[in-house]
């Protein structure tokens, strides 16, 4: 077994981030702007190549904010090269969904998507609507998710897929098993390939929707019943007693089991 971090580990690795952050920073306080002359497609692309992987570096070693102020320094303009733009502009997209700025990623996306290619409209759109979800607000996530599948019925079906999705962790978010229910069964209709991703979720809302018999034989349906949630779902529907159950969770407890499975029997 590894033992747990000491202190002054911790602070050594503290003491890294904080040097990689000002190192990363360091090395872009020179002159972002193309040279003068150097205002082809190919120049802006390649000095956007550079700015663009260390704003990913920043922001993967947590200086998300700083990415932001940097990127937004060196942005190119529209004028010049638009392509390139929109390639930086979904990169600040990104950033401020990671900042939680959920209006900005909306704002964005409404003003954006009539004037963009397809599949961008369709990445910001979905950008926003999980900005809506992160954000504690279902049911606007809902209302925009629900516009997307109406109005872009050739979408790429990746895109269409996590719509969906998103209407169902909406529902679920405001409370409404039975419209979450019915939405997942839809889910696991074109999604057969998901079957088992979908099962526990399935089985969780049958329960709290007090099926609990339901909920075991879609479990049982994906070999899934010798699970937490399975002995749950026994408990309650009573296919087993509760001896049986308190056994099962106990041995289960005694095999060291992963960090969720074990905050699942507790």
């Amino acid at each position: 077994m590894k033992g747990r971090p000491t202190h002054s580990n911790a602070t050594v690795r503290k003491g890294r981030g904080v040097l990689l952050l000002m190192g990363l920073w360091a090395s872009l306080s020179g002159p972002l702007a193309v040279t003068a002359g150097t205002d082809s497609a190919a120049s802006i692309a390649s000095v956007g190549d550079d700015v663009l992987e260390t704003v990913r570096r920043l922001a993967e070693a947590g200086g998300v904010g700083l990415a932001l102020e940097r990127l937004e320094q060196a942005m190119p303009a529209h004028e010049a090269d638009p392509v390139e733009w929109l390639r930086w502009e979904k990169t600040r997209v990104s950033l401020w969904r990671r900042l939680g700025r959920v209006d900005a990623v909306v704002e964005e996306a409404e003003r954006l998507r009539l004037s963009v290619d397809p599949a961008t409209a369709d990445w910001l759109v979905t950008q926003a609507i999980e900005s809506l979800l992160e954000a504690g607000r279902p049911v606007a996530a809902r209302r925009m998710a629900r516009r997307a599948l109406w109005h872009r019925l050739d979408a790429d079906a990746r895109f269409r897929h996590r719509w969906r999705v998103a209407i169902l962790e909406a529902w679920l978010a405001e409370g409404r098993l039975e419209e979450a229910r019915i939405t997942l069964q839809k889910l696991e209709q074109e999604d057969r390939a998901g079957d088992d991703r979908w099962a526990e979720l399935h089985a969780r809302i049958l329960l709290r929707l007090g099926e609990a018999e339901a909920a075991w034989n879609r479990l049982r349906e994906a070999g899934k019943e010798a699970t937490p949630l399975g002995w749950l779902a026994a408990l309650r529907s009573g296919r087993l007693p509760p001896e049986q159950v308190v056994s099962r969770v106990e041995a289960a407890l005694k095999a060291d089991p992963e960090p969720a499975e074990a905050a699942a029997l507790r």
